[in-house]
């Protein structure tokens, strides 16, 4: 599958061999070079099947925690509105800071933006 490393293997001429007529393009490995590389694999196999099944496990326990991380974020958040209407201030009221600006300067700012 995809997520495990390939057999690669570099041959030589003699692990090569071609077919008849327009097949001879693409040489091919040999029969002996194909069943050493099946016996490798064998040989990996228990290997490739513990790195699967750690794979698969870190994955379920990921899981779990975000499940769990989850779930005390909707707890929090459940409890939270009642705790903070209780103790919410008051909004302050907002007041105008500094002077209106003059006639001047609207024109100008309008000049400016193309507005009216």
């Amino acid at each position: 599958n995809h997520l495990d490393a390939p057999i690669i293997t570099a041959l030589s001429g003699d692990a090569l061999t071609t077919l008849p007529g327009h097949a001879a393009e693409l040489p091919l490995p040999t029969l002996e070079t194909i069943a050493d590389l099946l016996a490798q694999l064998r040989e990996e196999l228990p290997l490739r099947a513990k790195a699967k099944a750690d794979r698969d496990e870190a994955v379920q326990k990921k899981v779990k925690e975000t499940k769990t991380r989850k779930e005390t974020v909707q707890k929090i958040t459940k409890a939270a509105p009642t705790q903070a209407a209780a103790k919410a201030p008051t909004p302050a009221k907002l007041t105008a800071v500094g002077k209106a600006p003059a006639a001047n300067q609207i024109s100008m700012f309008n000049f400016m933006t193309g507005g009216n």
